[in-house]
């Protein structure tokens, strides 16, 4: 495999066809993050010019009438590894997770002008999930109300004692930590017991 940083003229480059990526919503948020912060991550291509990853900062460079950039030739993959990777760039993100507290931190001085990138949604999510618990009417195991624990598509029934211990690490957490996000990966690693 070898890789060049090559200008090339942007409507030299071929999207991929069978791009799974409906990247609509983003354009519009790329254009101005390119504004705000300039063209640094190029667009990777292959042999033929087809795009491997950066279908969203091409559009974004067309609509702000950029004829011209910097791209990443990659040459010597086989067909498979191009396809792997355009999947897995765009996949591997999706697993990492932000940290409320660092990103407020990280935002405190920082200013976006006008353009909303949702820090303030993103925070309000983080530092409260989509999961909460209810009561419902109907029959339990014991043949009465039952406790859910909802998020997402899921409701889990719980027993009063699982909820109670459920609220006690929570708040145990909370006076440890000052906020919500990483409960679940506390809990999970063990450190919750």
């Amino acid at each position: 495999m070898q890789k060049t940083f090559e200008m090339v003229l942007l409507s030299e480059l071929k999207p991929y066809g069978n791009n799974p990526r409906d990247n609509r919503e983003a354009v519009e948020k790329t254009e101005e993050s390119i504004r705000q912060t300039a063209y640094i991550t190029p667009i990777i291509i292959d042999e033929d010019s087809v795009i491997l990853a950066g279908h969203t900062r091409l559009k974004a460079l067309m609509n702000l009438n950029i004829t011209e950039a910097e791209v990443l030739r990659v040459t010597g993959l086989t067909e498979e590894e191009k396809r792997k990777f355009r999947l897995l760039d765009n996949r591997t993100g999706d697993y990492a997770r932000w940290d409320a507290g660092k990103l407020v931190k990280e935002l405190e001085e920082i200013r976006f002008g006008d353009a909303d990138f949702g820090w303030e949604e993103l925070i309000r999510d983080l530092e409260h999930p989509d999961m909460d618990m209810e009561e419902k009417e109907g029959k339990g195991l014991d043949g009465g109300g039952k406790l859910l624990l909802r998020f997402g598509s899921f409701s889990i029934p719980l027993t009063e004692q699982e909820a109670a211990l459920l609220q006690e690490k929570l708040e145990a957490y909370t006076d440890a930590y000052g906020y919500v996000p990483g409960f679940v990966n506390w809990l999970l690693d063990g450190a919750g017991s």
